[in-house]
């Protein structure tokens, strides 16, 4: 199954009507993640689903306190969603930290 088709049917089956995604800078991608961003792009243009893509330096910036780095922002919304607190020590400490990355972009909406 393609990726493509793989979105296709996520998109479907979950109702979305919007993506909000952190892009990492262009210096650190490479050509395969470029071609996922891009088939992302198109999917939502295909489908009118509202995209939003972050760069992590926006996100920082957009979130209360405005703070001085990506950990500071994986803290504070630690603090402010007591369900995360958990997952927030787990991410620490095997360095894995994508569903706070996910959830600073939903919150910079």
């Amino acid at each position: 199954m393609s990726l493509r088709t793989w979105l296709e049917i996520a998109i479907e089956k979950y109702q979305v009507q919007a993506i909000s995604m952190k892009v990492v800078p262009s210096y650190q991608s490479t050509e395969v993640l470029s071609d996922l961003y891009s088939e992302i792009r198109q999917l939502a243009n295909n489908t009118g689903i509202f995209l939003s893509m972050y760069e992590m330096e926006t996100l920082r910036k957009r979130s209360a306190g405005c703070p001085k780095n990506a950990q500071t922002l994986f803290r504070n919304l630690a603090l402010e969603f007591p369900e995360l607190e958990i997952p927030y020590h787990k991410a620490n400490r095997n360095r894995n930290r994508k569903m706070f990355e996910a959830v600073a972009c939903a919150l910079a909406e």
